[in-house]
């Protein structure tokens, strides 16, 4: 049996990557009757994995709870279907959030994440500035989401929505304590040990992972977030480490624009 799992590794980070992936896949098999012919980075660094034996079956829900499956192809996509997407572009576009989740035959297809269901979901319908509803939230390049497709246009377009748990999820993190960063394009090894290495033990309570390689960290409160940030670059040179402040939700922008 072949999959592609909803795990994508960018180039800076694929041997580490397939290392730590490597790692835990030798313990979700420990006690099966499994054998892994090949896991691999494809198109765009979505990840394969290529197995067999007896308890195929069970390995593949396993596989299906841990990481996810990417639907591949468009005719695999479900109207209603939910999938995990990474965020492609760095705000780029105006009206739309690009998000990948995996469509990678016969051709890369990508889906969008409209504008108008942005505001409806995060702002409260408020006619912001799509560029600040990201920021507030954290929407950056390469941040894993759970996406409900919403439609197909006529034009091929696939245009997505947050789950509902999605949506709450980035709302719970805007509005209550603790403070958090979220980091991507780090595995949780080396974020684990950048904290030790940092002496941040203290600092951070929990480290919650969101993929192979995007975690959230939550902050003791009182701590200061940004001195916590200036301690973990050095460590994670190549990752992306955004803050999260919590505060009382959204809060609509004031004067003129």
């Amino acid at each position: 049996m072949k999959v592609l799992l909803s795990e994508r590794l960018e180039d800076h980070i694929k041997v580490e990557g397939l290392k730590e992936l490597e790692a835990e896949l030798e313990r979700e098999t420990s006690g099966l009757k499994v054998n892994i012919m090949n896991f691999q980075v494809e198109v765009d660094g979505w990840v394969s994995l290529e197995y067999e034996g007896e308890d195929s079956e069970i390995f593949t829900e396993t596989l299906r709870r841990r990481y996810g499956f990417a639907p591949a192809q468009t005719s695999s996509l479900r109207l209603g279907g939910t999938y995990k997407g990474f965020i492609r572009d760095s705000g780029k576009t105006v009206e739309n959030i690009c998000i990948d989740i995996g469509i990678i035959y016969p051709k890369r297809k990508y889906c969008f994440y409209p504008a108008s269901r942005l505001r409806a979901q995060l702002a409260d319908g408020s006619p912001e500035p799509v560029k600040r509803i990201r920021e507030m939230f954290c929407l950056h390049e390469g941040l894993p989401l759970k996406i409900r497709v919403e439609g197909v246009e006529r034009s091929g377009r696939i245009c997505v929505a947050l789950t509902d748990r999605q949506e709450e999820t980035l709302k719970r993190w805007r509005e209550t304590p603790p403070d958090r960063i979220i980091v991507i394009g780090a595995v949780t090894s080396r974020i684990s040990e950048a904290i030790r290495e940092a002496n941040l033990g203290w600092d951070i309570i929990n480290v919650v992972r969101l993929s192979l390689t995007s975690s959230v960290l939550e902050c003791k409160i009182g701590r200061s977030v940004e001195n916590v940030v200036s301690r973990l670059r050095p460590r994670l040179p190549e990752s992306t480490l955004k803050t999260l402040i919590s505060t009382r939700g959204f809060e609509p922008e004031t004067g003129s624009l």
